[in-house]
């Protein structure tokens, strides 16, 4: 079924689906506890929030939810592209080797079987290069001697059973814990693919990892496995595998209407995509996300209370100035002066105690500079400057990222950072 394609927060009456049926399970959906993160349910409608990803319904309806990342109000091909663009800088995903997204169709792909075929071709990745064995201790009551007769347990089990051997022996064999866990996920693909071609090559590597059985405990399994240099070339589809299988950086919801679901929250999308921007493009140094490196307060001169948790920390080209910036996936709107402008008072109030707390606590005393980036748009495309009225007059600039200039290698939207 093609994908019903909507922005985020956008609202989509019951008229408008194909069928009754579509409606009444994404409804039903956004009114349980996990639903109510994603969708508004509301008489005759269902309304996105900031989720962006796709929802799979049991009867096979595809909602994808895409970010607001052009001016305009629909949702073109260009939309999905850049969106997937912006996720290949999320910290927490695999990095895209194999993918070739020159050739990937993603302006008529669903999102789900985009993701889809990113695993499949790092699995395919690791069938060219060889499957991983491993020597796996095993015990059994055979017909004949092999390895070593384990003789405690042979007498117990077989003091009228002179033809059977207890025997303990190591077997080099692919049935070890990294390719349980990518079976495991080929499978839950299996399930939830809709595309023929994703289907196909399914198939063909599940045939491959026939001989391999599935992870039933997917953490403890994960947590058995060696990572080495011999290996690397696993990393990236273990990744992708435990995305699948538990949700890591994805949001996951299953529920009696809904089939599957890969979303995300839009706020840290925008986080990761202005880090990589700060981190690529500008001359800052030690460009870090979410650095937990002070508190806010201590007690009794002793045990530190409130970790502080900045969006983006970074220094200046010379290392003399720290910067603390927040990313906020917002609309302002320049025109509304009376609101002032959209700004939360919430995070005037944070960014000022990040000042002051950086600025207490760094031993050179490094002046502090502070920004908050918020997605430009046609009611915001200028920066904007706030003085706080405390001693220092410290200074906190309101910054509209070109996500479209940024995404075609134009930017001269961050000059503000150098």
């Amino acid at each position: 079924m093609k994908p019903f394609v909507i922005l985020e927060h956008q609202k989509l009456r019951a008229m408008e689906f194909p069928d009754a049926r579509h409606y009444r399970e994404l409804h039903e959906y956004a009114l349980t506890e996990q639903g109510r993160e994603v969708l508004t349910a509301g008489p005759d409608y269902v309304k996105a929030k900031s989720h962006v990803g796709v929802i799979q319904t049991r009867t096979g309806f595809i909602l994808e939810i895409l970010p607001k990342i052009h001016d305009e109000d629909s949702a073109d091909g260009n939309t999905r592209g850049d969106f997937i663009r912006m996720l290949r800088t999320m910290q927490r995903l695999p990095q895209y080797k194999h993918i070739d997204f020159a050739n990937l169709k993603t302006e008529n792909m669903p999102l789900f079987e985009i993701f889809i075929s990113m695993f499949l071709a790092e699995v395919g990745e690791i069938v060219k290069k060889g499957m991983k064995s491993d020597y796996i201790h095993q015990e059994e009551n055979c017909a004949f001697i092999r390895g070593k007769l384990v003789v405690g347990e042979h007498l117990r089990r077989n003091s009228m059973h002179g033809e059977r051997f207890y025997v303990r022996y190591d077997e080099y064999i692919q049935d070890i814990p990294r390719n349980r866990i990518l079976k495991s996920a080929l499978r839950l693909c299996r399930a939830a693919s809709l595309a023929l071609a994703n289907q196909q090559k399914i198939g063909e590597l599940l045939f491959v990892f026939d001989a391999v059985g599935e992870s039933g405990d997917h953490e403890r399994e994960y947590g058995r496995i060696v990572h080495d240099r011999t290996s690397d070339y696993y990393s990236n589809a273990l990744a992708w595998a435990m995305l699948f299988l538990k949700g890591r950086s994805f949001t996951t919801y299953s529920g009696s209407t809904i089939a599957f679901a890969l979303l995300f929250r839009m706020e840290t999308v925008f986080e990761c995509y202005v880090g990589h921007c700060l981190k690529r493009y500008t001359g800052l140094r030690d460009v870090r996300l979410q650095s937990a490196k002070h508190y806010l307060a201590r007690e009794n001169d002793s045990s530190q209370l409130f970790q502080l948790r900045p969006d983006i920390t970074a220094h200046s080209a010379d290392g003399r100035t720290r910067y603390i910036i927040d990313a906020k996936w917002k609309i302002l709107d320049e025109a509304q002066r009376e609101i002032k402008y959209g700004v939360s008072q919430a995070d005037m109030y944070q960014l000022l105690a990040y000042a002051k707390i950086y600025s207490a606590m760094d031993q050179n005393e490094k002046p502090v500079k502070l920004f908050m980036v918020y997605p430009r748009t046609g009611a915001f495309s200028g920066d904007k400057v706030f003085l706080y009225n405390d001693a220092e007059d410290t200074r906190l600039t309101l910054v509209p990222l070109d996500i479209s200039a940024t995404l075609k290698d134009d930017y001269r939207c961050l000059d503000v950072f150098n």
